[in-house]
Formats: C-alpha cells, sequence, structure tokens
C-alpha cells in the first residue's frame, strides 16, 4: 500500500514538473515555426537545383517456368528545373535514341520550360 502511494506521489511529481516546464519549450510561435519550414524549403530549392541523377528503368518478362527474360529497358537523366523534377530519357533497350525519337523528347522536355519562361514574363 505504502508503494504505490510512493508510486502516486512520483508520478504527480513528474506530471507537475511536466507541466510546469512545457512554457519553455513552446516559446516558438507559429510564425518562428512557418519562417523556419520556408527558410529550409528555399534552402533546399536551391541544393535541387544543382543535384541530377540517373536511373535506369527494366521491365522483365517471366516464361511459362517463371524465369526472368529480358524485356525492355530505358535509361532517364533526371534534373531538376526552377523546383521542378524533369526525366530525360536517354536510350531505349541499351541503345541511343534515333533522331526522330530524340527530337520527340527534347519537343517534349522544352514544352514546360517554355510555358514557365512564359508565365514569369508576364
Amino acid at each position: 500500500m505504502q508503494r504505490s502511494i510512493w508510486t502516486q506521489t512520483l508520478r504527480v511529481k513528474w506530471l507537475l514538473s511536466l507541466f510546469l516546464a512545457s512554457p519553455l519549450f513552446a516559446a516558438d510561435t507559429v510564425d518562428d515555426v512557418l519562417n523556419r519550414y520556408l527558410d529550409a524549403a528555399k534552402q533546399n530549392a536551391t541544393r535541387a537545383q544543382q543535384y541530377a541523377f540517373s536511373e535506369k528503368e527494366t521491365v522483365f518478362n517471366f516464361d511459362s517456368h517463371g524465369t526472368p527474360k529480358p524485356g525492355r529497358s530505358r535509361p532517364w537523366d533526371v534534373l531538376f528545373v526552377e523546383g521542378k523534377l524533369y526525366r530525360k530519357l536517354v536510350a531505349q533497350n541499351d541503345q541511343p535514341l534515333n533522331e526522330r525519337d530524340a527530337a520527340k523528347e527534347k519537343e517534349r522536355l522544352q514544352s514546360p520550360i517554355d510555358r514557365h519562361t512564359a508565365s514569369l514574363i508576364r
């Protein structure tokens, strides 16, 4: 009986000290938190502009025995332009794109960039 009273007293003291110390942890206002978030987002966007990578999409087909057979593969160059992610197709099935497909891919990437640039000029 005496032990449970001691445990309850300890719990009450702990909760009371936590309650009294809570204003120390709540010193940040909503504006402070939002400003820190916006600063971090700006820094991340700036860093993303300097970052590019490659990724490869590979599709496997399976035969009747469940053995994987090579399917198609498509490597992409991935880059960030004005905070948006763009994927540029580099090749198909380990062969460089032919002139027609390369021109289509260039047009596919250039179109949103032109729209974005036009919206900045307005």
